[in-house]
């Protein structure tokens, strides 16, 4: 599938489009995600739905020397907020 791009007028729109349009199977990433709150949501929705995995990408150097790790889609957070404010990540991570 090809990814997707939402943007919307009002913030509440975009995390019920969010929410409702991304599986278990899906990355999300949400650039200017400020304290996170739509990160966590989806996070949370995605775990509802399935298995997914809260670890962040093997470094690409271990992975090449361990066959078995391979696969580093399972290996990985599905969920990335990123933002340019330190103090927002902070609290973010604290959430």
């Amino acid at each position: 599938m090809a990814p997707m791009v939402i943007v919307t007028p009002e913030t509440h729109i975009y995390r019920r489009i969010a929410k409702t349009h991304t599986t278990p199977r899906d990355s999300f990433v949400e650039i200017g995600c400020d304290y996170g709150i739509t990160v966590d949501k989806i996070r949370k929705s995605m775990e509802d739905g399935g298995d997914v995995p809260i670890v962040w990408p093997i470094e690409a150097d271990i992975i090449s020397t361990n066959p078995s790790l391979h696969n580093a889609r399972d290996n990985r957070d599905s969920c990335l907020g990123i933002d340019r404010s330190q103090e927002s990540i902070g609290i973010a991570n604290q959430r």
